[in-house]
């Protein structure tokens, strides 16, 4: 009976230094599970971002292609009635261009939505021409959860080489 007395003593003791033990390292782990979580929730959203913003571009070379060949079927048949000097017919294009990318709303801004809440807004920012070719320049938005992320605009380009028949 002597030595039981003895060792509830010393349990005693190893119970209260375990639970100290514990008790300082649970704030420790606590901090990385939530700093973990985080860095998780913000690889998350930046993976969505970018992927928005890659539909983003592709849908506006996707726009711009189709108003290209569009204007440049509707520049070949005026020339058909017409002998134009080749800044004229330069002129004519990107007119025909500019056309067809406003009635897509390019021009004003088109927000696209490929989820709950989240899309992308494509604008055009100018059409300029050098030499044989006609540059078209945009700006794509990413929204996530219905916020425009604007500090994450990606501004791209598309040339378009004029070639006529």
């Amino acid at each position: 009976m002597k030595m039981l007395k003895e060792q509830n003593g010393a349990a005693l003791i190893v119970v209260l230094i375990t639970i100290a033990i514990i008790g300082v390292m649970i704030p420790s782990i606590m901090s990385n599970i939530t700093t973990s979580a985080n860095q998780f929730e913000r690889s998350e959203e930046y993976t969505q971002v970018n992927a928005l913003i890659d539909m983003g571009v592709e849908f506006t070379h996707s726009v711009i292609e189709d108003s290209r060949d569009g204007a440049k079927e509707s520049t070949e048949s005026w020339l058909e009635q017409s002998n134009a000097d080749p800044d004229s017919i330069i002129s004519y294009f990107r007119e025909q261009l500019n056309q067809s990318l406003r009635t897509k709303e390019l021009n004003n801004g088109v927000r696209i939505d490929v989820g709950e809440e989240h899309g992308f807004i494509t604008e055009l920012n100018s059409i300029s021409v050098e030499d044989q070719s006609i540059e078209v320049d945009f700006v794509v938005t990413p929204v996530l959860e219905g916020d425009e992320l604007e500090d994450d605009q990606e501004v791209g380009s598309k040339i378009i080489e004029l070639e006529f028949n």
